[in-house]
């Protein structure tokens, strides 16, 4: 199967196996040779089963989903796959001086603790038994070749800012400034969402629009991520389409002595059950 920049001179050498496209300056890797690590759900029967996206974007969508696709998300390790899962256990709480916030709390009431304990059964920070034994990691292959988008790349930020007028939210608009490695790693949904969208309808040079994007965890520069944008037509099933761009080489149970998994835990300061 041919590389996809072979042949095709118009996309230009970047360097460490990165290409730069001269007609949306945005800098492109290939579709990585080694395989992704994935922390999915056995609700969704398969790690090639993720949700397909329509209609309006909710904070239930993920960092980079785009609407009509189904977003495939990996991480080139175990660690990167499941420091990303684990995140969500890092709430803490006791954080906020809820007493200044609501006039009805006392100082050392803390109401979100409460209810995170009546619903979890669990402390904060602690993350229980049935999180790993709801949830399988895979290891999976990518089979086409095809550009994403380097979202750590500087050229690519500068373009973003370049272009915040035509997909930016309102406040990145007005201080494009703010558009940096630290918002595209971050927590703000409607700018993510946004970006994503944006670079998803653009035309590379070769004509074809980026298969998805490389970032960064927030957790750490040495565990990268990958989001790859698959359009499921209506009536289809996703995990068929899903099956087109990329295969299962394993799927194993997740043990709570797995070396990744306590490094995961150790470095968000929290505990798996």
């Amino acid at each position: 199967m041919q590389h996809p920049h072979e042949g095709r001179t118009a996309f230009e050498p970047f360097g460490d196996g990165r290409w730069r496209c001269p007609i949306t300056e945005l800098v492109t890797v290939s579709t990585p040779k080694h395989a992704l690590w994935r922390v999915f759900s056995r609700r969704y029967r398969s790690p090639l089963n993720p949700p397909r996206r329509t209609g309006e974007r909710t904070d239930a969508w993920c960092r980079f989903d785009v609407a009509g696709r189904a977003t495939l998300y990996g991480a080139s390790s175990q660690r990167g796959a499941y420091v990303e899962s684990l995140a969500y256990a890092q709430v803490e709480p006791g954080s906020l001086p809820l007493d200044e916030i609501f006039p009805d709390v006392d100082a050392d009431d803390d109401p979100v603790a409460d209810e995170w304990r009546a619903l979890f059964h669990m402390a904060p920070r602690q993350v229980p038994a049935t999180w790993r034994t709801d949830r399988r990691l895979a290891e999976v292959v990518l089979t086409n070749h095809d550009h994403y988008v380097d979202l750590a790349s500087s050229d690519t930020l500068g373009v973003l800012r370049r272009s915040a007028h035509a997909w930016a939210p309102k406040t990145y608009r007005e201080n494009t400034g703010r558009i940096d490695l630290a918002s595209i790693t971050g927590g703000d949904r409607p700018f993510t969402h946004a970006a994503a969208e944006w670079l998803s309808q653009q035309a590379l040079a070769d004509g074809v629009p980026a298969r998805g994007v490389r970032y960064l965890s927030k957790h750490g520069g040495d565990l990268p991520c990958w989001a790859v944008w698959i359009p499921v037509p209506v009536g289809h099933a996703v995990d068929e389409t899903v099956a087109n761009y990329a295969w299962t080489a394993q799927e194993t149970p997740i043990d709570d002595r797995d070396v990744h998994l306590q490094w995961a835990a150790r470095q968000l300061g929290i505990t798996v059950r």
